[in-house]
Order: structure tokens, then C-alpha cells, then sequence
């Protein structure tokens, strides 16, 4: 392997190591720019936001969420995303599941992928629920970055990263680039974390 490789490789290695484990600030990051976006987006309403990085969110139909951005860190640029989250009363299970539109050409239902450390009872709930068209259609629907059902007891947690609501910064060259939330997407997520609850509500108790 010639030197030239090889610094190129080392380069790479450390950029995947500051992604991971940077510590302090990223430099141009504005906390709490892309998460008032995102509201302004959703039409919603920030509550003990105070210029954080998480925040209370109050959507216009009453349903309450925990929003917090997530900053992935890449060599000479970073990326703001904003992570959605409705947790719930639901049946005593523990697990967690990403949760996925299937098909490759053709965009398919939501599935679930389920931990390997997730209770078998967990597993078919989760089915239990993606089963529910007024669930899966919205989550189908959207353009996720990364989507999650979790349970941990009788707390059941919907966590929906958007790909919309997101800003993208570099420095070299520098640049400034939010990636607004369509208003299909806006409504999209209103319905799952809706549906959400819908779906929770039709699972056999224990």
C-alpha cells in the first residue's frame, strides 16, 4: 500500500473518531437554531427551550413531544437533525425496534427490525401495532433518517428523526444549508405520533 493511501486511510480513521467521540462544541453549531426551525416548521410551540439544544414541543393538536437535536460530526462539516419523541402508557414489555419503509424500488408498509435483546412479547406487539393503518401509513410516509419504537416497562416511546428539518454546515468550503420540513412531512408526522397512540390503545393489556 503506498504512503499516499495509507495518510488517506488514517484520515478517514480519525474523521469516523471525531464523529463518534468529539468532545466539546462543534464549531459552527448553533444550538437551538435547527430545533426553533423545526417548530417553526411543525407549527408548534417550544416550551423551557431557552436557547438549548432540547426542548418541550406542543404540536397544534395537543400532542406533546420531547424534541432534541443530534449533531453528527464529520471531517470539515457536521449535520443538525432534530430527534422527535412521544412516549405513552402501553403493555409491561421491554425492547426496542427500528422502524423502516420496506421495498427498494417502490416505497413499501413500515417494518419493524427488532433488538436481539427485546422480549419475544415485545416483538409481537410491535407487529401488533405496525399493523395499524393509522400507524404504519404515516410512518411509510415519511422521510426518516432514523425511526424507533421502544419499550421499557409500561413506557412505550415513538422516536422519529425527519430527514427535513435539518441543516447541514461545512467549513470548507463554508457553507449553510437547512433542509426545510415539507408540509407532506409535517402532516405525515402529526398522524404517526397520532396514530401512535391509536395503535397503543388496541394492544391487549396484561
Amino acid at each position: 500500500m503506498s504512503g499516499r493511501s495509507t495518510g488517506v486511510g488514517r484520515v478517514a480513521l480519525l474523521a469516523g473518531r471525531l464523529r463518534r467521540f468529539a468532545p466539546g462544541d462543534v464549531p459552527g453549531y448553533r444550538r437551538g437554531a435547527t430545533l426553533a426551525r423545526v417548530a417553526a416548521d411543525l407549527g408548534a410551540a417550544l416550551a423551557a427551550a431557552g436557547g438549548g439544544d432540547a426542548a418541550r414541543m406542543a404540536l397544534d393538536d395537543g400532542i406533546a413531544l420531547r424534541a432534541t437535536e443530534r449533531v453528527d460530526r464529520q471531517f470539515l462539516l457536521h449535520t443538525v437533525s432534530v430527534q422527535l419523541e412521544r412516549t405513552l402508557a402501553g403493555p409491561d414489555t421491554h425492547g426496542s425496534a427500528s422502524i423502516a419503509a420496506s421495498g427498494w424500488v417502490r416505497r413499501g408498509p413500515a417494518a419493524a427490525t427488532i433488538a436481539r435483546d427485546a422480549d419475544a412479547r415485545f416483538g409481537s406487539l410491535v407487529r401488533a401495532l405496525l399493523a395499524v393503518p393509522s400507524l404504519n401509513a404515516p410512518l411509510a410516509a415519511l422521510d426518516l433518517t432514523y425511526c424507533e419504537i421502544a419499550a421499557r416497562g409500561r413506557r412505550w416511546t415513538l422516536r422519529i428523526v425527519p430527514f427535513g428539518g435539518s441543516e447541514v454546515v461545512g467549513r470548507m468550503p463554508s457553507f449553510r444549508r437547512y433542509v426545510r420540513l415539507a408540509d407532506t412531512q409535517r402532516d405525515a408526522l402529526h398522524a404517526a405520533f397520532a396514530g401512535f397512540e391509536a395503535a397503543l390503545a388496541r394492544l391487549p393489556g396484561d
